[in-house]
């Protein structure tokens, strides 16, 4: 779809077979639009308010919104935007959408947690 221009505004990240280079995609698009250099390009993740895709309000111009990723152990808590220990018996619990772009690796905030 963005090969031929075409993007949708949110993507349905867990149903793609191969994500990991959507992700790549989401980093070389943002870097030769800003022309910066590939290796120096981080992507960074920030998690909405959105539950539904027909929440968000249209194409971000500086990443790709993503849904269907879920957390085990844990659940997202909306109220505080931080991620809290799971309810008892709900192992899996739904992500909101998530907004994932592409930032220089020297401005990529740090004061957040680094997933490994």
């Amino acid at each position: 779809m963005w090969r031929m221009g075409l993007r949708t505004q949110v993507t349905w990240l867990s149903g793609l077979f191969s994500p990991q280079s959507f992700l790549t995609a989401v980093k070389q698009t943002t870097a030769r639009r800003n022309e910066w250099a590939l290796d120096r390009t981080e992507n960074q993740t920030d998690v909405t308010r959105y539950w539904e895709p027909g929440q968000v309000p249209g194409l971000n111009k500086e990443g790709a919104y993503v849904t269907g990723l879920t957390m085990e152990g844990a659940r997202w808590d909306e109220k505080i935007a931080s991620i809290e220990e799971s309810r008892p018996k709900d192992q899996f619990c739904k992500m909101p959408i998530i907004l994932i772009k592409a930032v220089q690796a020297d401005k990529i905030e740090t004061n957040v947690y680094s997933c490994p």
